[in-house]
């Protein structure tokens, strides 16, 4: 440090001195222009002679900046020597100062290392006493805390318990809801299937009157001509005689030919032949004497007789149908609407219709659904607007069986459209045949809005079958009723609103719960069984036992193997609330 304070002081005293020695040269420079000018430029005297005045002037000048100048050098000299003997000073001061620093860290130091020695020994001194103190409270609390965890244990047995509990609740309302589901769509399907085989479907030769009948007690046999056996034997088929109406049947057959009887005469005798062989269940030989018909009589074009031949192949169809030959049964069909299709007498309109329903049903068993619902759409389209109470069973039909397939195909809005549509046009219609097919779209319906998820739509489809049929007593429409009440309290369980549900599944099982049909008892029997399921959701345990017990008293004995398995069911579930079973054993 004081070496850069002298540096600093010999550089100031040196620009000091440098500045004044340039003004010597100036004034030689002068004196050598005034050499020049006198040589040069005589007549320049007076020029000269002032410049001469000029250098006196300036060397005055000069000999007072001489003195100025040294009397500053003298300044700075002492300045610097002052400079000096002070740096001097602050370098002996600051000398003392870093001593003085040196002591001062190296006592913080010692200081520092000292605390921590010290501070190390607190802690370590404070642990020990800690671990000797959190020792001996574990020992005099060891029990109490021994007891504490072992209740914290069971809490959360209990806890975990009660989560498996909501659980298996939650997961056997689901089961239940699917099970409804695929059950009804079963059936459903199943009954679609069969529509084509029912008796109804079927032509049967006329009813006879008693007049006739009782005429020919008074005449003898020998006398009887191909009519009088003919009379006879639907006597005896109307009587549920088969055997003997076969046998009247075939003689008057056998005696039209030696009579010389007309066609139509002809085509009412092997009508009736058939029909009772299918009767007798001679199914195969029954669609013989169908195609001898059809062979025999097929150039025919009276009304009459044309009628009986669409009877004919209609009636093959079907028992080809049964026999499970849906390919012939179906060509049977087709040459049905072949030849009667454009037919516009109401008889043959009627039996069209039924070709192309039953056509449907058996395109439908060969799983050619696209073909099934064109065959509906061909019916609807034909016979939408026909006012004939049997063509418009048809059309309600096709209607339901395309709503039916559609779900099938996962098109559930096309299908829930469908049953629309069925409603708007045959919702009021109060005969017995189109109160069934409407109660069934209803159910239909509320089964594909809860496939959807639409559970509200669908409590809302049960609501309106419940309250357009909920008093009717017909077989069929009751099945159906029990069937909307119990799906409904399935969907009120799904959108937890169980006290509903229970009342749901009450109403239910006190409409029919002493009702002898086997479809509309395992309703009720379900209907205790979901109760008491809701029972538990709601945490009323005893009442759900209650209701297990009453499924027990009342269908133990029950004979239907479905009914018995609700009945197992039932007492599984006992035995869980009782503590004998687990979730497992219950969903299995």
């Amino acid at each position: 440090m004081r070496q850069l304070l002298l540096g600093l002081s010999l550089c100031v005293a040196f620009i000091a001195t440098a500045a004044p020695s340039k003004e010597p040269a100036v004034i030689q420079q002068l004196q050598e222009q005034v050499q020049t000018l006198q040589a040069t430029a005589p007549q320049q005297q007076a020029e000269i002679q002032q410049l001469k005045q000029q250098v006196q002037t300036l060397e005055k000048e000069l000999a007072i900046f001489q003195q100025v100048t040294v009397s500053k050098q003298d300044a700075q000299d002492k300045r610097i020597g002052d400079i000096g003997i002070w740096t001097n000073q602050q370098a002996n001061h600051m000398a003392s100062i870093a001593n003085v620093s040196t002591w001062v860290g190296f006592l913080i130091t010692l200081i520092a290392v000292i605390g921590g020695f010290l501070t190390f020994k607190a802690k370590e001194r404070a642990q020990e006493e800690a671990q000797n103190a959190a020792s001996q409270w574990f020992k005099e609390n060891r029990s109490t805390l021994t007891k504490e965890i072992e209740d914290l244990r069971q809490r959360a047995l209990q806890a975990q318990q009660q989560v498996d509990d909501h659980a298996a609740a939650t997961k056997q309302g689901m089961d239940q809801a699917a099970e409804v589901t695929k059950k009804n769509l079963d059936d459903i399907v199943a009954k679609a299937a069969q529509q084509s085989a029912v008796p109804s479907d079927t032509s049967s030769p006329p009813q006879v009157s008693p007049d006739a009948v009782q005429a020919l007690k008074s005449k003898p046999e020998n006398d009887f001509t191909a009519s009088d056996f003919y009379i006879r034997g639907l006597s005896e088929y109307n009587a549920k005689r088969f055997d003997s109406a076969l046998v009247n049947f075939q003689i008057a057959l056998e005696t039209s030919t030696t009579e010389r009887l007309p066609s139509e005469e002809i085509a009412k005798f092997m009508f009736a032949l058939a029909a009772t062989l299918g009767e007798l269940g001679r199914i195969e030989d029954e669609v013989q004497i169908y195609d001898d018909l059809l062979q025999r009589l097929g150039s025919d074009t009276s009304p009459a007789v044309r009628e009986l031949m669409a009877e004919a192949l209609l009636n093959k169809g079907i028992r080809l149908g049964q026999l499970e030959r849906s390919a012939n049964a179906i060509q049977a069909y087709d040459d049905l609407l072949q030849q009667f299709g454009r037919d516009d007498s109401p008889a043959a309109r009627e039996l069209v219709a039924k070709a192309l329903f039953n056509k449907g049903v058996r395109l439908g068993q060969l799983n050619r659904i696209e073909d099934e619902n064109h065959a509906y759409d061909d019916l609807l389209q034909q016979f939408g607007r026909d006012s004939s109470p049997a063509v418009r069973k048809q059309v309600a039909k096709a209607l339901l069986n395309k709503g039916v397939r559609l779900g099938q195909l996962d098109r559930s809005e096309e299908e829930i459209q469908v049953y629309d549509d069925l409603l708007q046009r045959f919702g009021n219609n109060t005969s017995p045949d189109m109160t069934e097919l409407v109660a069934q779209a209803l159910v239909n319906k509320g089964i594909t809005f809860g496939q959807l998820e639409r559970s509200e739509e669908a409590i809302q489809a049960y609501d309106d079958l419940l309250q357009r049929f909920g008093s009717d007593n017909s077989p069929i429409v009751c099945e159906l009723v029990a069937q909307a009440l119990l799906n409904k309290g399935v969907h009120l369980g799904k959108l937890e609103r169980n006290e509903e549900g229970i009342q749901v599944y009450d109403d239910l099982f006190q409409r029919f719960g002493s009702d002898i049909n086997p479809t509309v008892r395992k309703q009720a029997a379900k209907a205790l069984l979901y109760k008491g399921l809701a029972l538990k959701e709601l945490g009323r345990k005893e009442d759900a036992i209650k209701v297990y017990e009453l499924v027990l008293e009342r269908y133990a004995d029950a004979s239907e193997p479905e009914i018995q398995e609700l009945v197992a069911r039932a007492q599984r579930l006992l035995n869980r609330l009782q503590g004998g079973d687990d979730d497992a054993a219950i969903l299995a």
